[in-house]
């Protein structure tokens, strides 16, 4: 029998896990302000020049949290590497039924934006704006071909994401990180924290470096060794969360808030450390408070923040699509402000219905697959 004090830690757990969910879903919804607000930089209207100068002086400032979009893509790294750490640590699964049921997961969503978006491109067509930035313009202009949508589907090789959905790319990372993860849950479980951490972070540099010699993408088989580093840091939190918890409470309280905004500052680039590690370092803190705050807890857990945690991915996944089909519908009939503001309620409705129809079926799928696989079987957990 479960001891009753095992039941409260285990309700904590849960509650903390809560809280991770309000994480998630405001970052997600900082991509989207990001990429709503990039559509007025580096423009050549004038009349949206101001966004240009607020957006810089804002942009080494605790407030740049808000459109923080490329930090967050670092902080859903690092959650997967926790969700996934304790996906294992009480079911021992096989590998088939855990990559079936990871597999299922992710890529149903995907492979359904995917085929939105290019009947979306399709349908309205896909065309450059003269005096918009060199960044919109690389996503616009598309032209679809077999090759192009094979790459997409599969996943394989190195690729362009920016003609279709431009954000998949950490979908790419996260899918082949994911496949490899009981390497990672293995080192967690089995060696030291830090010498696990030291190793990981050598791979990643190296893996950068090597990278940025080479010019490869962020889609390339290199490029993906360098973000392991980000899912061992959350393997780690997970694997060793009480330890964690029983520190924090040890640090004062005016000691946490400073704590919390030098990681808000990092997470947002203020101290121009290395982007990866700054960011890593900032986004890292941001959880461990997630988890370990009674006051971050309560905020993270209200309905609001809790409801863009359940969409999240789908957010994720096709406010880019709802945003460039607008743009390619609309423009030059409409000002970038009016699309921008039609945008949101469609974004989040688009959101709710590929979350209620695609995502939440194939998170019932992806169970029943790896059950199917031997992913229900429980065994005694290994823990070091």
């Amino acid at each position: 029998m479960i001891s009753s004090r095992a039941d409260n830690q285990t309700l904590a757990v849960d509650n903390r896990s809560s809280s991770l969910d309000g994480v998630r879903g405001l970052a997600a919804l900082s991509v989207v302000v990001l990429h709503l607000l990039s559509i007025f930089q580096d423009t050549k209207v004038p009349e949206y020049a101001w966004v240009d100068h607020a957006l810089d002086a804002l942009a080494y400032t605790p407030i740049a949290a808000l459109w923080a979009g490329s930090s967050a893509v670092v902080l859903f790294f690092i959650l997967s590497g926790y969700a996934l750490h304790r996906m294992f640590s009480p079911v021992r699964m096989t590998y088939a039924g855990y990559a079936v049921r990871r597999i299922t997961r992710l890529w149903l969503p995907y492979a359904v934006t995917l085929i939105l978006a290019s009947f979306s491109i399709w349908l309205i067509g896909s065309h450059k704006i003269p005096g918009q930035s060199d960044w919109l313009n690389s996503s616009l202009g598309t032209s679809l071909s077999a090759p192009l949508l094979i790459q997409h589907m599969l996943m394989v090789g190195e690729f362009d994401t920016r003609p279709i959905d431009f954000v998949i790319w950490s979908l790419v990372i996260e899918m082949r990180v994911s496949l490899i993860f009981p390497l990672i849950f293995w080192a967690a479980e089995c060696n030291r924290p830090v010498l696990t951490l030291l190793i990981s972070v050598i791979v990643g540099a190296l893996s950068i470096l090597v990278q940025h010699r080479l010019g490869a993408s962020s889609t390339s088989m290199i490029a993906t060794f360098g973000y392991q580093t980000y899912f061992v840091i959350g393997a780690l939190m997970s694997k060793h969360e009480m330890l964690i918890r029983r520190q924090y409470v040890r640090i004062p309280r005016a000691a946490r808030a400073l704590l919390f905004l030098v990681a808000l500052t990092l997470y947002c680039g203020v101290f121009r450390l290395s982007a990866t590690y700054g960011t890593m370092l900032g986004a890292s803190w941001i959880i461990v408070a997630a988890l370990c705050s009674a006051h971050a807890q309560k905020l993270l857990d209200c309905s609001p923040i809790q409801w863009l945690g359940q969409i999240s991915y789908s957010l994720y996944l096709c406010h880019v699509v709802v945003l460039l089909s607008l743009i390619n519908l609309c423009c030059p009939r409409l000002t970038f402000s009016k699309i921008a503001g039609l945008s949101i309620p469609v974004i989040f409705i688009a959101s709710m219905l590929l979350h209620r129809f695609v995502e939440q079926p194939a998170i019932a799928l992806s169970r029943i697959m790896a059950r199917q696989f031997g992913g229900g079987v429980i065994k005694a957990a290994v823990r070091a």
